[in-house]
This record gives C-alpha cells, structure tokens and sequence, in this order.
C-alpha cells in the first residue's frame, strides 16, 4: 500500500509502497489487535519496530505496518532500501525458517551478523533484545524469515527492525518457541542453564544476556502498569473494546516479566 496525505492508494507500476496492509483472516481480528498491541509495547520498550496503526471497517479490523525497507516515506523521494531475511542470507530455504526439523539455530542468526554487520555490536544486541521479548510476550513464531539485514547506500548491513511480533502462545497457535533457548522450547519453563547454554552457544557472557532479559523485563512491566501503553494504543487506532480483549496477553506477559526474575 501506498499512503499519500493520509489517503490509501495501490502503487502503480515500480513505484514502492509505503505500508504493508493486513486484515483480520476468517474473522480473527484479535490477530490484529494484538499485533498492534506488541509492535507499539516493543517500540516504546526501546526495541527498534515500525511504526504500526490500525483501523476499522465496517466492523473488519486491518492494521498498517510502516515499511522499514524504504527511505524517505511521506516524500517524493520514497524509495526501496535492500533488504535479505536471514533464510536467504544464510542460504536456507524459506521451508526451513523454523528450527525444527531442518532450519537454522538461533547461534547461526547470530554468527550472520557477526559476520555482515560492521560494527556488529548494535545488530547483535537487537537481537539478543528481540529473542528476550519473544519469549516474554509468547510469540513463538519468531523464526528465520522474521529477521532481516538492511543494507544501506555504502554496502553496509544491519540488522532490520522487529516485525510480526504476534503472542502466538496466547492466541493458541504454536506452543514451542521458533527459537529453543539452549534445547527449552516452552517459554514458561525456561531455568537458568538454558539461558547459560543459549549464551554459550551464541558465544556471549550469561552475564549480559542475563542484564538484557532483566531491563527489558522491567521496561515492559513498568509500560504494562503505566497510562502510557493504552494512550499510545488508542492514538494508534485501538479502541477501549479492543484494550479490553487484550487482558489475557497482558496478564501472560507480566507472569512471564516475573518469572524473568529467577533467569
């Protein structure tokens, strides 16, 4: 989609479009909300994610996802920034985005980075940052197609903004996580050991995955407790119906901020 002056338009021949648009599939548009939901908590917890809206139509939901593959939205000048998902920049086909049976571990996301980003140390941290918050909000689809390097004018790469960030455990897709943390695919039952194991296999020190998951933990339940988080969502389109209907994921992230607490 294309957005001009607040008009939702299709984007004729090569020109980019500005914004990915969803709806609610066969009704869900819980799926919706949600999403808004953890896109905005992400942003304003400090992790890098799109600035996401959503609306209502006739009672059908949709959410826009501003594209973080494009320079220059709202200009003239709008144009596509190259982007790869770690599938393609690892080689790996696009069926083997999860972990099992015959996809990539997350050690080897992290390797890519190390690998194309330089300095390395922004990527590397989004990452460990995007794993943490996958595992406390239960988006267990965070797999290998749902990460991405950018690169910019000069041939230098970075890792991409989070996106799709969906609390698939609450809504009652998949249990296990995309991404084990050591060999632990259930987020709610994850010890220390796994997050030593994780670290050790990724080459960090625990004491610095252990220092990421807990700050971002307290962000995210100091901005569940707080005006600012149903403020922002209602500005984003959200409405009180809405807020209501998330209380179920709100309550498993705070659980999950707690039981960070032992990590």
């Amino acid at each position: 989609m294309l957005i001009e002056e607040g008009e939702i338009k299709l984007p004729v021949g090569s020109t980019p479009s500005s914004h990915i648009l969803k709806f609610a599939v066969d009704g869900r548009d819980l799926v919706i909300l949600n999403e808004l939901f953890l896109n905005t908590l992400a942003r304003l917890a400090g992790l890098e994610c799109p600035v996401t809206t959503a609306g209502e139509i006739e009672g059908h939901w949709y959410l826009l996802v501003e594209r973080y593959d494009r320079e220059g939205i709202g200009t003239p000048g709008l144009r596509r920034i190259h982007q790869e998902d770690f599938c393609q920049a690892m080689g790996y086909s696009r069926i083997d985005k999860y972990q099992v049976p015959s996809g990539p571990r997350f050690a080897h996301c992290i390797a890519t980075a190390r690998h194309a980003c330089r300095p390395s140390a922004a990527s590397i941290l989004h990452l460990i940052r995007w794993q943490a918050f996958n595992v406390l909000v239960g988006n267990t689809d965070g797999h290998a197609k749902n990460l991405s390097l950018l690169q910019d004018d000069r041939g230098r790469w970075r890792v991409a903004p989070a996106y799709d960030l969906v609390g698939t455990l609450v809504l009652g897709y998949h249990p296990e996580l995309a991404f084990t943390v050591g060999e632990q695919a259930n987020s709610q039952q994850l010890l220390p050991r796994d997050w030593q194991a994780f670290a050790r296999e990724c080459r960090f020190s625990y004491a610095l995955v252990r220092r990421e998951i807990r700050a971002l933990a307290q962000r995210v339940e100091a901005l569940l407790a707080s005006d600012d988080l149903p403020r922002t969502l209602m500005e984003a389109g959200m409405n009180e119906r809405g807020w209501r209907r998330l209380q179920q994921q709100r309550h498993h992230i705070v659980k999950q901020c707690r039981r960070s607490e032992t990590w």
